[in-house]
């Protein structure tokens, strides 16, 4: 289909009527508005189907236009021209949104003062699920933004970083930028803003006890028998050790089957994959039939929500993952919250090793499985000593500032030019549960463990992922496990670099 509209550009004297093309179906539109490709849209309307609908929902689950997608996403040039296009818009989505409402909630004001500025009186006063107009909403994500304890870069400082070649400079420019904003110069300080930038306990408990009676509500509406379970939380939030802004409520989904699951230890070293037999479903189907019940789940939650309800589900509203899926909150309390729910199903197995049987729960990541105790992972972090936790949360303060926030708009677009924005720009390092493992590992194996400063623990945590050559850290040749590890060298780094400092 691309090719044969790409003949449309490069031959200016092609005749368009010896073209015959299918008319594009709704997920063909949905990618044009979500990847601002407004070029493709515009030869297809003018050239070839004049008559094309362009406020029908191209996404049926979120009952979204392209409109709605491109507002989602910040895509201000596909915008510009369905606003030419004459949209619909008091046309909403799951929850109520308008494309006002979608822009100011993705916090992209431009493309929200677009829309706002052809809506009439009565679609500015349109409310969503939670009674908030989109001027309502743009004015709280301005606010909760303004009051998010995260530093947040200007866009001179983001296209600094992006101007990077690799994740490793970009993790210590991410590391230098931001500690500057928390006037960190030397170790003391990271282990300062990491102890003094706990979140509070009241507002911990009070977000993750709404969380999880909404999800438990939403996950209640699953007819399958098969995907019948329970939540559990675990994180950071059920241990105490959430820093700065609270993005997110981690879920397991423990599921058990019908019958016995046996699976067994492979032998990969470290990697906790396990082989399991008499799998209701293959490779990645679980966790696919999951997310498809879910979306039946959603849908069911909302249409029975009140009218008066404080929180609903927010756009994108479903995201899926190699290992479960993120539901999207927005929570207008006493303080507004965007939230994530990440919930990873898992289910039920008999784990056999050489002396006994135990029964495990197994997580399906990619078309494989893992084991994930974290039971014991909860238990075991949220019972640290003073020292140890200290450790932890500077591991954890090292990950935070080098993720890109999910709720700030991505630097995607040479649109954006004001200059209040949140700019996100981040990388991809060591997942949690990596770096969790790489803290146990570190613990139990150095027998001078209690010997050491906090500070350099918390370097051999982090260096227990890479090598050291030549007096620089570089990634291993087996670097299969540990993933993202050029990040883990920026941040050794910049370790590094407050070292030096405090020498002076």
């Amino acid at each position: 289909y691309i090719e044969q509209l790409s003949k449309v550009k490069s031959d200016e004297d092609l005749e368009y009527q010896d073209i015959t093309l299918e008319r594009p179906d709704d997920f063909f539109l949905y990618l044009l508005a979500k990847h601002d490709l407004v070029y493709i849209l515009f030869i297809l309307c003018e050239k070839f189907f004049k008559d094309m609908d362009i406020n029908r929902v191209v996404e049926p689950f979120s009952e979204c236009t392209m409109l709605h997608v491109a507002s989602v996403y910040g895509c201000l040039n596909m915008i510009e021209y369905l606003l030419y296009r004459n949209p619909e818009l008091d046309k909403v989505t799951l929850g109520k949104y308008s494309a006002a409402h979608l822009a100011a909630i993705g916090g992209h004001k431009e493309c929200y003062q677009y829309i706002l500025a052809r809506m009439n009186d009565v679609q500015k006063e349109m409310k969503c699920n939670i009674q908030l107009t989109a001027a309502d909403l743009m004015k709280k994500y301005e606010e909760f933004c303004t009051d998010c304890q995260m530093p947040l870069m200007t866009r001179e400082e983001a296209l600094h970083v992006k101007n990077e070649t690799e994740d490793g400079k970009r993790a210590h420019e991410l590391l230098y930028i931001k500690g500057n904003y928390l006037k960190i110069t030397k170790p003391d300080d990271l282990i300062d803003a990491a102890v003094n930038n706990m979140c509070e306990e009241k507002k911990v408990n009070e977000i993750k006890d709404k969380i999880k009676i909404e999800t438990d509500k939403l996950l209640e509406s699953i007819e399958d028998k098969k995907f019948k379970g329970k939540t559990i939380l675990t994180g950071p939030l059920m241990e105490g050790n959430e820093i700065f802004h609270i993005n997110y409520v981690d879920f397991m989904y423990e599921v058990s089957p019908e019958y016995d699951i046996m699976c067994k230890s492979s032998e990969s070293p470290g990697k906790g994959t396990i082989i399991a037999k008499d799998l209701p479903l293959k490779g990645s189907t679980f966790r696919e039939e999951f997310a498809k019940h879910i979306k039946k789940a959603i849908k069911n939650y909302v249409s029975k929500s009140s009218d008066k309800s404080d929180i609903s589900v927010a756009p994108p509203f479903l995201l899926h993952t190699h290992k479960g899926v993120y539901i999207r909150w927005v929570w207008n309390h006493k303080y507004f919250c965007l939230l994530t729910s990440y919930i990873v199903p898992t289910l039920k197995a008999k784990l056999s090793t050489i002396d006994k049987e135990e029964f495990v729960f197994i997580t399906n990541i990619y078309d494989g499985w893992i084991l994930r105790k974290y039971q014991e992972e909860n238990k075991y972090f949220k019972h640290l000593t003073t020292d140890d936790r200290k450790i932890w949360l500077v591991c954890r303060l090292l990950r935070k500032l080098t993720l890109q926030l999910w709720f700030a708009p991505r630097f995607n677009t040479k649109r954006y030019t004001q200059s209040w924005n949140t700019w996100s720009v981040g990388i991809e390092g060591l997942e949690e549960r990596i770096l969790k493992q790489l803290f146990k590992d570190e613990k139990s194996a150095s027998t001078e463990w209690d010997k050491k400063s906090v500070f350099d623990r918390v370097m051999s945590v982090y260096s227990r992922a890479v090598n050291k050559e030549s007096g620089k850290w570089v990634p291993r040749p087996d670097d299969d496990f540990h993933g993202k590890a050029s990040s883990v060298c920026g941040i050794l780094e910049y370790l590094e670099s407050l070292k030096k400092n405090n020498n002076f």
